[in-house]
């Protein structure tokens, strides 16, 4: 099973090794948001331990690793 995630990165971070290790792990690179020097992936996740080997080897580089989610509109 794979899931999606928003991953940000602290300010200055280049993505080039996070990056490199979310293709290691079988992942994609969905988008990139340069404003908020973030991306979104899709990565396999067996029992999210993917996503925490990610966040535990590039804890200098990621302010915030979020799963992607649907946004609805509330109308007022």
């Amino acid at each position: 099973m794979s899931k999606s995630y928003i991953i940000k990165l602290k300010d200055g971070v280049d993505s080039t090794e996070v990056k490199e290790s979310i293709y290691d792990l079988g992942g994609e690179v969905n988008h990139d948001f340069p404003l908020i020097n973030g991306f979104s992936v899709t990565i396999p996740e067996p029992d999210g331990l993917h996503i925490e080997s990610i966040k535990s080897k590039h804890t200098d580089a990621i302010e915030l690793i979020e799963e992607d989610q649907e946004v609805h509109h509330m109308g007022a």
